[in-house]
């Protein structure tokens, strides 16, 4: 098949041309694939691709004049899956790119895999699911390069910024007859990109010189633990999750080290057809730098 990705965004602010920023994006994929099953030696699904991605970024100047950069990116891909069947399904997916200077540069590369396997349990069907991904890729485009009326930042030769790596590693439990999900993640990150910022206090308390800029951090670590039960006692449902984090940088990766949300709600039918839920919802977490 053949995959066409149109994308195209304004950003502005105000009437200087200064706080007008342009970015375009076009992606074409060209894909051969095998169905499952279409083959008795590949019990699998298989695909190939390759991809090609222009990209064009339009920024003021320092006079304010609109000045284009234009990047092209070329991938390849393939994937393994296996859907059919009721005990054991995969999916691994990936892709390395050979050309590529903004956004998405040459050696970038995206691994992803889910898979899930179920089995009966005290009379019910349990299901086990894992997921799992390795992102190594360069930070976008305006990460690296940034002009506005108010803040600027730019690297000329686009490289001053060291290259993402992001893993991850999931697992969740779902016992269907109890309405339980217990998930558990681990994340590492290495370069994470983020936005920083840093002001004055005037002698009014107020703040002054307000400043952002673009930073990395070193490795850092995220936990996250996650039980998930929904009751139901006929028309009267709630639902909760409870949900435990962990990080260890807190200025890169803020996130509450608990927070919790429930849903309760009545549902039930009027004159037989109409589907009405009635409820509230409510969150709580715990303190944090956000």
């Amino acid at each position: 098949y053949f995959a066409n990705d149109y994308y195209s965004s304004d950003i502005i602010g105000g009437d200087s041309i200064f706080d007008k920023t342009k970015h375009f994006r076009l992606r074409n994929t060209l894909a051969m694939s095998m169905l499952e099953g279409f083959n008795k030696w590949v019990p699998m699904g298989l695909k190939a691709f390759v991809s090609h991605e222009f990209r064009s970024y339009s920024l003021p100047d320092e006079e304010g004049w609109m000045k284009s950069e234009t990047d092209n990116c070329i991938s390849l891909g393939g994937q393994l899956q296996k859907t059919l069947g009721s005990m054991f399904h995969y999916n691994v997916q990936l892709e390395t790119y050979l050309v590529g200077k903004r956004g998405h540069k040459a050696g970038d590369l995206l691994l992803d895999a889910t898979g899930d396997m179920n089995f009966p349990l005290f009379g019910d069907t349990v299901s086990l699911s894992a997921k799992a991904f390795l992102h190594r890729e360069a930070p976008s485009y305006f990460y690296e390069k940034y002009h506005s009326k108010h803040f600027w930042w730019d690297s000329a030769d686009g490289n001053s910024l060291g290259i993402q790596t992001h893993s991850h590693l999931e697992g969740l439990l779902d016992i269907a007859k109890t309405r339980t999900k217990l998930r558990v993640a681990y994340d590492n990150f290495d370069h994470l990109t983020y936005f920083g910022n840093s002001y004055e206090i005037d002698d009014n308390f107020g703040r002054k010189n307000y400043k952002v800029n673009v930073r990395q951090s070193g490795n850092v670590s995220l936990l996250t633990a996650q039980l998930m039960q929904d009751f139901k006692l006929g028309p009267l449902n709630l639902e909760t999750v409870l949900t435990y984090q962990n990080s260890s940088d807190k200025n890169a990766v803020p996130v509450p080290t608990f927070n919790a949300y429930a849903n309760l709600y009545l549902k039930f039918k009027i004159a037989k057809v109409l589907n009405t839920e009635l409820g509230v919802d409510g969150r709580y977490f715990t303190e944090y730098e956000a």
